[in-house]
């Protein structure tokens, strides 16, 4: 197929001390006290109107920053990614924004567009290291023996294509190296339902062709407005084995079936275990904080006076940050304390080694299903726990060996953790 042809945008004059002037700029923007509810654009609850309202505010916006740089915002992430993969090819670069940026980075790069004009950064042709040119060349520049062994990069390939034909698709086809960067919005993050389920900056064929031929292998979201769903991905071409399904050999017409599958390694393999931070919401909305000290579990024998006067000592010494459990009945006296207050040689079984978990409270003391939730998350993930609680709040200790575990399972649930370890025993 013909290459197809991709506008190119006329080049503003730009500050040549500022590596990275637009995302500056759009960090800037997004603090415009008229956009400040642009958070809530999509939520449910917005009158449709004043979500139009909105949508035409961010719009006017976004479409100056566009002309101005370029269709996506780099930031420092994206620029580290395209340096492990230089030399880099540029096709459909515009005015050359991120050419530019990762020029100014270190990184070995040409970009092409199929109009070169505005491609100096800066406006006026300058010599030396500021300078950055745009040169012209479509699709079929990949073609090219000094291209053969670079990384393409392609940046909103379709958005601004004139005749409908696909520029991404056309460059896939003409491209012979292993390895590509798309920064884009691909299916299914894409957030229009009916307007482009694809996303708007490449075309649906192009996707098919891209995920067909080439498998992914990082995915970074990029600076964006709320409408967006723009990342950067890398991808690298994939290999395919042929599986051959031997025909009957008394059947003349029975012949071998033979099909495709992709090879990937298994260190190429994009990790599928991936979730939304609120996936689950069994612990949303509880807050904890983890304990600087460890503890000790210890029993004395209930008419023993030597536990009698550690639990009243106990008691009696309680500061700010370091609970101490004392429950007494006709078959033992318990305590749970800090493990540096109870002396060895005395009377008592222990069991050492917990750390606490503290709920950030108060609580009401109506409130139900705290402690059951909890023990529910960590009975899934096979944690022991023990519990405590007292009328405004609840603790909970596990094992020094899976206190890490623990949090982690539990943050995973939607509890949030408070990250300062309080209190602690001046030893």
């Amino acid at each position: 197929m013909s290459p197809p042809k991709k506008k190119s945008k006329t080049s503003e004059k730009t500050d040549n001390h500022n590596p990275n002037p637009f995302l500056q700029e759009f960090e800037s923007t997004l603090l415009d006290p008229a956009l400040s509810s642009l958070s809530t654009i999509f939520d449910p609850s917005t009158d449709p109107l004043k979500r139009g309202s909105m949508w035409t505010t961010m719009c006017s916006h976004g479409e100056d920053l566009v002309n101005k740089y370029a269709w996506a915002v780099p930031n420092h992430e994206a620029i580290e990614v395209c340096k492990k993969l230089e030399p880099i090819v540029e096709v459909g670069a515009g005015q050359g924004y991120w050419g530019r940026c990762l020029e100014g980075a270190g990184v070995e790069i040409k970009s092409y567009d199929v109009s070169a004009e505005g491609g100096l950064i800066g406006g006026k042709k300058k010599k030396g290291k500021e300078s950055f040119r745009v040169l012209e060349g479509d699709s079929s520049v990949l073609l090219e023996e000094e291209h053969e062994n670079s990384t393409l990069l392609l940046c909103f390939p379709d958005e601004d294509s004139i005749d409908g034909t696909s520029l991404g698709l056309s460059c896939l086809e003409n491209f012979p190296g292993t390895h590509l960067i798309h920064i884009g919005e691909l299916y299914p993050s894409s957030l229009p339902v009916s307007q482009a389920p694809f996303g708007r900056t490449s075309t649906p064929e192009f996707q098919v062709a891209l995920s067909t031929s080439f498998h992914c292998l990082k995915v970074i979201p990029l600076p964006r407005w709320p409408h967006e769903s723009t990342t950067l991905s890398v991808w690298k071409r994939t290999q395919t084995v042929a599986i051959t399904f031997e025909g009957d050999s008394d059947d003349e017409d029975d012949e071998d079936e033979e099909e495709e599958y992709k090879y990937i390694p298994e260190g190429e393999v994009l990790d599928d275990n991936r979730c939304c931070k609120d996936w689950s919401t069994r612990l949303k909305g509880i807050r904890m904080t983890l304990l600087a000290d460890e503890f000790t579990v210890a029993k004395y024998p209930p008419s023993d006076s030597s536990g009698l006067k550690v639990a009243t000592a106990l008691i009696t010494s309680v500061k700010k940050g370091d609970p101490r459990f004392v429950q007494v009945t006709d078959e033992e006296i318990s305590i749970i304390c800090q493990s540096c207050l109870l002396k060895s040689g005395e009377n008592f079984t222990e069991d050492k080694s917990w750390r606490c978990f503290k709920v950030i409270g108060p609580m009401p003391f109506n409130l139900v299903g705290i402690m059951a939730a909890i023990a529910s998350v960590l009975k899934d993930h096979k944690i022991s726990l023990l519990a405590q609680s007292t009328f405004d709040t609840d603790y909970v200790f596990v094992k020094c060996e899976v206190v890490e575990k623990a949090e982690e399972v539990m943050k995973g649930e939607g509890l949030v953790m408070v990250k300062e370890e309080v209190g602690g025993i001046k030893k």
